[in-house]
């Protein structure tokens, strides 16, 4: 049997393409407020709907290899600024993870929970895209 050979690449490159809340800002509720206490998960559950929804259209767009619809979902979501982001409970963060050479991707989207030294970052989703797809949303990016 001859050997698997796979065609030349290079290493994979990483670019965060989108970073928005999907959660409230962290607050402290005393055990015996059990209103106050389901109140505030139906604010997280309510900001975590709204931050899946926008990555969902963002993956929808890359599967369908639609670089346009992407770019413009993206335009219009400004990444968070790094002291805005760690008060909130939990962020979407969406990358583009790409070979700069074949043009070969994936989209990633992980949730991001914790702040300073307690970051915790899980991945939530991932979407093959397009080499063409990649390429043209790496060009429209570096227009804007």
């Amino acid at each position: 049997m001859p050997p698997v050979r796979y065609p030349p690449q290079a290493y994979m490159k990483t670019r965060q393409l989108a970073h928005f809340p999907a959660g409230v800002p962290v607050r402290k509720i005393r055990k015996k407020d059990l209103q106050g206490a389901a109140a505030y998960e139906t604010e997280q559950a309510t900001a975590w709907a709204q931050g899946e929804t926008v990555m969902r259209t963002i993956l929808a767009a890359g599967a369908r290899a639609d670089a346009a619809a992407m770019a413009d979902e993206l335009k219009g979501r400004p990444k968070l600024r790094t002291n805005a982001a760690q008060k909130l409970s939990a962020r979407i963060a969406v990358y583009l993870v790409h070979c700069p050479r074949c043009g070969e991707g994936t989209l990633k989207a992980a949730k991001i929970t914790g702040k300073a030294k307690k970051i915790v970052r899980a991945e939530i989703a991932v979407q093959p895209i397009d080499r063409m797809a990649s390429r043209d949303l790496l060009q429209r990016l570096a227009k804007r």
